[in-house]
């Protein structure tokens, strides 16, 4: 997997990739509809996704 997306219209959304040990490795504010994260400089391991904007979506990324 190398990239994400949102759909619709977007506020002020962010996004933060964030490993096993709970540190936040990326965080980067979305300013569009489609918004694409490189993540393939990630080593092997779980990392999780945080999708913020008023409310608060999270997901689980396994890099192998």
């Amino acid at each position: 997997m190398d990239g994400g997306e949102t759909s619709g219209t977007t506020k002020q959304n962010n996004i933060a990739i964030v490993n096993i040990a709970g540190q936040e490795l990326i965080n980067s504010p979305i300013s569009k509809p489609k918004t694409q994260i490189d993540i393939s400089n990630l080593p092997s391991g779980v990392y999780f996704v945080w999708v913020t904007n008023d409310k608060s979506v999270g997901g689980k990324i396994i890099m192998q």
